[in-house]
């Protein structure tokens, strides 16, 4: 069977506007894909972001509070230093903070939180305000009160700069 030209350039035509069309179709589909990779990279690293952001404001709540700890030259009483220093920065960095930990160290994180602000039992558990029967705001670093009752602690500078190197321990961690 013989083609006239005519044919076969119906037949190159179709073939090449096939071609094409099937061309057309790939590149959109792998288009789509790379668009997709694109997205969820982008999303990662905005969580990643958010995460650095979220760590180095935690970090820089207590960075200056932990250097006056250090030294133990905080302005005033240390009590009142210590609540001031919740009040203004630590709590709202615990709250933007906290949603970045890692789930299987949440628990650990928010123990040792708890005995950042309420102290720990001699065996080393955190308190809660309800054990000592108090409302959560009063009883707020009271184990930093020179007083042998509600598991004081002996050195109340040490104690709380060692409870801060913990919580930050979490923000450098990725």
């Amino acid at each position: 069977m013989e083609l006239s030209q005519y044919a076969l350039a119906w037949v190159a035509g179709g073939f090449g506007i096939a071609g094409a069309l099937l061309g057309a179709l790939c590149t959109y589909w792998l288009s789509l894909r790379l668009a997709e990779r694109q997205f969820q990279h982008s999303r990662e690293i905005s969580k990643l972001d958010a995460w650095h952001n979220a760590a180095n404001e935690f970090i820089a709540a207590f960075a200056g509070d932990l250097e006056l700890v250090e030294s133990e030259n905080t302005p005033g009483e240390f009590i009142t230093f210590l609540r001031s220093a919740y009040a203004d920065r630590h709590r709202s960095a615990l709250a933007k903070f906290s949603h970045y930990v890692a789930l299987s160290k949440r628990v650990a994180f928010a123990a040792d939180w708890q005995r950042y602000c309420y102290g720990a039992d001699q065996d080393g558990e955190p308190l809660s305000p309800d054990e000592i029967g108090m409302q959560r705001d009063d009883a707020l670093f009271i184990h930093c009160y020179p007083s042998p009752s509600f598991g004081s602690a002996t050195d109340p500078f040490g104690y709380t700069a060692r409870h801060i190197r913990a919580l930050l321990r979490y923000a450098a961690e990725t």
